[in-house]
């Protein structure tokens, strides 16, 4: 709905005793009702329905006693037609809107889907849900998680927060995510072992859509890079994080790996990226490592729905 703008004055006359001359000018929403017949009682309702009141006193010629005068008191005040939009909406138990993008979560806490619209057309990044894999040193098998359950924490202005726990036989994943109107998606992963385990790799997958998926700023590139081959990129020591904005135009998906410690794995991991199968997969990956009954390993990553890097 298209938002049209109006403005308006209103005025109405209170008699008042006051020593000196007062203009009184404020901004708000909504007129005064007839009943505040005071200037207390005006002050009082403007302020509780978030009216911001500025005053500007100055005496008349030098006049210093009080005088019984007729106060006019001019209320200036702008109003907004039109839909009220929010900045950040939760929909049900998985979908929250973010200023013309749409976040979906699956149950495991990750994006199912993220939508966006640059151009009053709506466009689709993923290919499949963005996920983690445990792979077995034994068998080079993953270890198959089980959904959890969603869980949104309380709403605060601008942002939405959730966690799910998903559990495998050898190990347990608890997903912190955070969604802000600016376009950014926070997540926090712990993966704790349930038992002694050997894990041949521990990786984060982020599938994108080939077609929106034509060029690469980050992690060495600078926007030139064609995916008909797999762009290999490693962690050092001395390296902070690693990010990087896939996309086409104005339309993409940035990512940035933080907490280098778990993701460089003492120079094992890394980032692949390339075409696989049906999706340009950015292959977040971390490793062998051995884990005893107990150990936990955080992974921290930010996703941002921007323009650019």
């Amino acid at each position: 709905m298209a938002v049209r703008k109006s403005s308006f004055v209103w005025y109405f006359v209170m008699p008042v005793p006051l020593p000196p001359i007062l203009a009184f000018t404020t901004t708000g929403k909504r007129r005064p009702s007839a009943a505040a017949s005071s200037w207390e009682g005006v002050t009082a309702f403007l302020r509780g329905r978030g009216v911001d009141l500025t005053f500007n006193a100055y005496l008349s010629g030098m006049q210093k006693i009080a005088l019984p005068l007729t106060l006019f008191i001019v209320v200036a005040s702008t109003v907004v037609f039109g839909q009220n939009k929010v900045s950040l909406e939760v929909q049900g138990d998985s979908l929250i809107l973010l200023k013309g993008r749409e976040l979906l979560l699956n149950k495991q806490g990750f994006p199912q889907q993220v939508w966006i619209d640059p151009a009053g057309e709506r466009v689709a990044l993923l290919a499949e849900n963005v996920h983690f894999h445990f792979i077995n040193q034994a068998d080079g098998k993953d270890f198959r998680l089980r959904n959890g359950e969603l869980k949104f924490g309380e709403k605060e202005e601008g942002r939405a927060k959730w966690d799910a726990t998903t559990v495998a036989d050898a190990v347990s994943m608890y997903v912190e995510g955070e969604a802000s109107d600016k376009g950014v998606i926070s997540l926090k992963v712990r993966v704790t072992a349930l038992q002694d385990v050997d894990l041949k790799d521990i990786v984060m997958h982020i599938p994108m859509e080939k077609g929106v998926a034509k060029s690469m700023q980050g992690l060495g590139r600078n926007g030139n890079y064609a995916f008909d081959s797999i762009y290999h990129w490693k962690w050092e020591p001395g390296k902070k994080m690693a990010e990087a904005w896939i996309g086409t135009g104005k339309t993409g998906l940035g990512f940035l790996l933080s907490g280098p410690g778990e993701w460089l794995n003492e120079g094992k991991g890394g980032v692949d990226v390339g075409i696989k199968g049906k999706s340009m997969l950015v292959n977040n990956y971390s490793g062998p490592r051995h884990m005893k009954k107990g150990d936990e390993i955080d992974y921290n990553f930010k996703l941002k729905l921007n323009e650019t890097l």
